[in-house]
């Protein structure tokens, strides 16, 4: 039963992930 927590807090932290690699990327912008 504790597996559907476990996957939303995993989806949780991906979604967290991608939101603050995009949001540095987007930041910077100086590089590439």
């Amino acid at each position: 039963m504790d597996y559907i927590i476990l996957c939303l807090v995993c989806l949780t932290i991906f979604i967290v992930v991608l939101t603050v690699i995009a949001m540095l990327d987007d930041g910077d912008g100086d590089g590439d």
